[in-house]
């Protein structure tokens, strides 16, 4: 996260070399009225690169607190962003959670350098602020409120850089909301490049891309699928069912709108579809490693849940969807597609699921929603994300075509077989 806390020009450097010498110096009460102070300028600033700043900041101190033993300064810190004094005071919670995340990461790394183990209520505390944060972003405010944004950013990022907290469900709910809202906007983006037809909207949009490609978000989106995986892998069934719905529909809207995008903008060559080729790539990654943590334990003989057939059809409807975007077959793909098969094959109500949730004939011969084709018929065999599509349920049909009943075999599937012969 290097490059926030480089480009930010919310506070400046030496301001914050100064603050962070006077912290280290500052008795317990002095500490804490600075500590106050930094909290409340962060929150007015309302930047990102600030708030990778503060955790940094935070971590340099909690080190070195604990390594001249000077825990009680720990403590306090730890007091001025709990949840209760967030809350008294009206603190914009985004500088808090940052430093909670910044004292964590500070013990963790002291705990396993210098062989400390910390009071379980100390390591507690911070844990408290992240989760308090989570549950505040993760249900106030709308879409467009900017610090509801910049809290998901933070307590996404923050949780890459502080290790694995405990589940729970405010947590998982807001690092998804994140992953999907903010570090990976794709669907959002390709809106943006099809909705006018004037040409403008497609220069906004490359614009707009090239700008996350280099933003801290963009280069984090790896790290923090990996929360969102292990977060997951703790989470109770009802949780699980609301992740793996989420990132379902994630998928089948990036699908409704790259294809428009790409039926758009290929033959105009404006450069923008190679521009959002890498988060593109981004985006099927941790569709395709967040599948495979389903897979693991959700598609399992042994699984808590039982058989749920719908689990299997879901990862194969994400794959159908993202299915224009693979380059490579990875580890994680192939296994899930293996357990996903693998059910259906021992299962005809899956397989009957999977058959259904194909698009009809009526839907692979009309253009998209979003489309404005000026007049151009919409040819069908040249939209290659829905071939894409296709060609992968057709590829995968093959392994339970016996337990698909007939009637779905006459009216789903031989239309689309007619469409696109193999």
């Amino acid at each position: 996260m290097e490059q926030a806390s480089e480009t930010s020009d919310g506070i400046d450097h030496l301001a914050l070399a100064g603050i962070c010498h006077a912290l280290a110096c500052a008795d317990e009460l002095h500490f804490g009225r600075i500590l106050v102070s930094l909290v409340r300028i962060c929150g007015r600033i309302g930047d990102v690169g600030v708030a990778v700043r503060v955790l940094k900041l935070v971590d340099w101190l909690v080190s070195g607190f604990v390594e001249s033993r000077r825990m009680r300064k720990v403590q306090v810190l730890f007091e001025v962003i709990s949840p209760e004094k967030c809350e008294s005071e009206g603190y914009v919670l985004f500088p808090a959670v940052m430093a909670a995340c910044g004292g964590l990461r500070a013990l963790r790394v002291a705990s396993v350098r210098h062989r400390l183990d910390f009071a379980p209520r100390l390591k507690e505390a911070p844990e408290r602020t992240i989760r308090f944060a989570a549950r505040r972003a993760a249900v106030e405010g709308r879409p467009d409120d900017d610090q509801r944004r910049v809290l998901l950013q933070c307590v996404a990022l923050g949780l890459t850089q502080c290790g694995p907290v405990a589940s729970n469900d405010s947590v998982l709910r807001c690092v998804l909301m994140a992953l999907l809202e903010e570090l990976l906007p794709l669907p959002r983006l390709l809106r943006i490049s099809v909705k006018s037809p004037d040409g403008n909207s497609a220069e906004l949009a490359k614009n707009q891309v090239m700008q996350h490609q280099d933003s801290v978000l963009f280069k984090e989106a790896g790290p923090v699928t990996w929360v969102l995986c292990n977060q997951y892998s703790f989470a109770d069934e009802k949780t699980k069912d609301y992740v793996e719905t989420r990132v379902c529909e994630y998928a089948q809207e990036l699908y409704h709108h790259l294809r428009a995008a790409v039926l758009l903008h290929q033959a105009k060559r404006n450069g923008l579809l190679a521009e959002i080729d890498k988060i593109a790539e981004a985006a099927f990654f941790m569709i395709v490693s967040f599948a495979a943590e389903v897979a693991k334990h959700r598609l399992d003989a042994n699984s808590s849940g039982g058989f749920q057939p719908e689990v299997a059809v879901r990862i194969l409807v994400e794959f159908s969807c993202v299915e224009h975007l693979r380059r490579l077959r990875l580890p994680e793909y192939t296994e899930a597609i293996r357990r996903a098969v693998v059910v259906n094959q021992d299962n005809a109500a899956a397989s009957a699921l999977f058959v259904e949730s194909m698009p009809s004939c009526a839907e692979l011969t009309t253009k998209p929603d979003l489309l404005t084709l000026d007049g151009t018929r919409y040819i069908c065999y040249t939209d290659e994300v829905q071939t894409s599509r296709i060609l992968f349920y057709l590829r995968v049909m093959p392994t339970c075509i016996n337990l698909i009943p007939t009637h779905l075999i006459r009216d789903k599937l031989s239309p689309v077989i007619f469409l696109y012969p193999l």
